[in-house]
C-alpha cells in the first residue's frame, strides 16, 4: 500500500472509460480526463439506448462543479445549459497521501 501511494504522488493526470449497466437506466458509458496541476477533471456520461437524451457532462475547476448536457432538463436550470456549485470539500494536500496509504495498510493487517 505505502508503494502504491508513492506511486501515486506522481500521477500528474489521468484517463479513464467505464461501461456499466445502471438499474432503471440500462448501459452507462463514461469517459474522463484529470490533471493535478492545476487540479481539473471533466467527465461524460452516456446512457445508451437514450440517444443524445442521455448525455450528461461533469466539470470541476476552480473549486466548482459544473454540470450539463441532454440529460439534464433545462427547464430546472432555468433556461441555462449549466449548472454550478462551489465544492462543499476540498482534497487533502498530496502530502497526507502517505498517511492516507498507511492507515488503510494497518486496517487491512491490524
Amino acid at each position: 500500500m505505502a508503494k502504491a501511494a508513492d506511486n501515486a504522488e506522481r500521477i500528474r493526470s489521468l484517463h479513464y472509460r467505464v461501461t456499466g449497466t445502471v438499474p432503471e437506466r440500462g448501459r452507462l458509458e463514461a469517459e474522463a480526463s484529470m490533471r493535478t496541476e492545476p487540479a481539473v477533471m471533466k467527465m461524460t456520461m452516456n446512457t445508451a439506448g437514450q440517444g443524445a437524451g442521455g448525455r450528461m457532462q461533469i466539470r470541476f475547476v476552480d473549486k466548482a462543479m459544473y454540470v450539463g448536457g441532454s440529460a439534464i432538463d433545462s427547464g430546472k436550470l432555468g433556461g441555462k445549459s449549466w449548472f454550478s456549485a462551489d465544492l462543499a470539500v476540498e482534497a487533502p494536500p498530496s502530502e497526507d497521501t502517505a498517511d492516507l496509504a498507511a492507515a488503510a495498510d494497518e486496517a487491512q493487517t491490524g
